[in-house]
This record gives C-alpha cells, structure tokens and sequence, in this order.
C-alpha cells in the first residue's frame, strides 16, 4: 500500500469513518501481544541512510562535521530484515579479512526512519510532510572491518544481508506533535548505549527530504534513514534495539553467519 501510494486514501477513509469500523472489528483481530511483526515492508525503491548526522556522535570518532552536504549512501532491499529476525556477523572472505574469518567488529545503529508517501521532485523544504507517509524505526548496521578499509568500501560495507532492520510500525505525522522533539535511542543488551534529539541532527528530515529531491525524484516508499546518536559494536548472542518515543521498539539479535 505505502509503495503504492495509497496511505493518503487510507487516511481519508480512516477519518471518515473507517476508525470506527476498525472498533467495530476490534473481537475478531489479533491481539497486539500475539502480532508478529515482520518489516514494515520488504522492498523500497531506494533507501537512503545518512553517516553522521549528529554533532555529538561525530565528536566521539574525532570527525568533522559535515556543514555542507549530508554524507548520504545506499543500502540495497536485500539487507532488510524485521524485528525479531537476526542481524548476521558476516564470514569475510581473505581478500577482504587476509586470513578469512569473522567481522570483528560490526554494529547496530539506532535510527529514524522517514518513509515517501508520493512522487515528488524538488520539494521545498517547509513542504516536506506534504510527502510524507510516516515514520518508524531502524538498526542500522556497518561491517565496520570493512569500512576501515578505505572510503571506497563505505558501500560494501554498508550492503551486507540482515544489515537493516526495518518496521515494525509507521507511525503517520498527524500522531507526532513535533519530529524535532522525538528523542532516538541505541538499546545494546538491555542497556542504553546512546541517545539524542531528532532537532540535534546537522541535516534534520525536513532538509533531508527537500534536499534529496533535488538530485532525485521520489516515489512513494521511498525511505531516508535518518542517521543514529552512536552505534553499539555488536557480538554473537547480543540485541540491539531502536527506541524512539512513542514508537513501537524494534529489537534484533546477533548471531554469527552460518558456515557449511
């Protein structure tokens, strides 16, 4: 539906009317505490994620903020998964590890997610949400083994299977009073690894959503990870989990890919 285009009939049937008919079915629905989610949905037409994007996180790596241009890359559709399913440490090959053996070192981000809700092209940036069909979460992740190999292999890095975790839930921009407001947190073992304002970002979504549609047009469920507060390096057994407030938490494990 959201790929289609067809969040904004939706909620106009949902306003009129709809709710209540949904109420009305509410005995013969699944309980909230017995859904099983998967992603929010398996094939955007683009994803965009943003490299740090908060000025503290940038601090911690002894990185320059950008002031610019955001530092915007792409994760292939393939490297979706759904909350519960796992973010896999991958077996790196010897031309990429010299001995081949496991990443050491790989990560999961918190982020927010902005989802495309129609076609647009060159949006003004106070018009943003006019494009718009929701929010929800993410863990985004980087072999960082890789990463550390050069600027060149930011995207190989960033484009492993299981490496972004999408969904559960969109949340529509009528439910936020103000995304700037929103506070996104790093969940690594139960315990908070980092967190930060959306308002804190140097490229916040309404910039990151007119500025992206100069270069190129979107199209509804397009998707704009926003960037994390800080990443936790991540091992076989742990979980990682995105909280942003008033969202539905998304929560993954880690395991080590399987090796025949």
């Amino acid at each position: 539906m959201i790929c289609n285009g067809e969040i904004p009939r939706i909620n106009e049937w949902y306003l009129s009317g709809g709710r209540e008919e949904l109420e009305k079915a509410a005995e013969i629905t699944v309980p909230f505490d017995r859904v099983e989610y998967g992603p929010l949905y398996r094939n955007p037409g683009k994803i965009f994620c943003i490299g740090l994007n908060y000025q503290a996180e940038a601090a911690t790596i002894n990185d320059t903020a950008a002031t610019d241009l955001p530092g915007s890359f792409y994760k292939p559709p393939t490297s979706i998964i759904g909350t519960g399913e796992k973010i896999i440490i991958p077996f790196l090959p010897k031309e990429v590890d010299g001995a081949g053996d496991y990443a050491k070192e790989v990560d999961g981000e918190a982020e927010l997610v902005v989802v495309i809700g129609k076609e647009g092209k060159n949006i003004e940036k106070e018009n943003w949400l006019d494009y718009v069909a929701g929010f929800t979460t993410s863990i985004e992740s980087t072999v960082i083994d890789v990463f550390h190999k050069g600027l060149r292999k930011l995207c190989i890095s960033k484009s492993y299977d299981s490496h972004f975790a999408f969904g559960p839930v969109l949340i529509t921009p009528d439910e936020i009073d103000d995304v700037m407001k929103l506070k996104v947190r790093t969940i690594h073992n139960g315990r908070l690894e980092a967190e930060d304002y959306v308002g804190n970002m140097m490229f916040t979504p309404d910039y990151l959503v007119s500025f992206h549609s100069e270069i190129t047009k979107w199209m509804p469920g397009d998707v704009i990870s926003t960037g994390t507060p800080k990443g936790a390096i991540v091992s076989d057994g742990d979980t990682v989990t995105t909280e942003i407030d008033g969202f539905v938490p998304i929560t993954c494990p880690v395991a080590k890919e399987k090796r025949a």
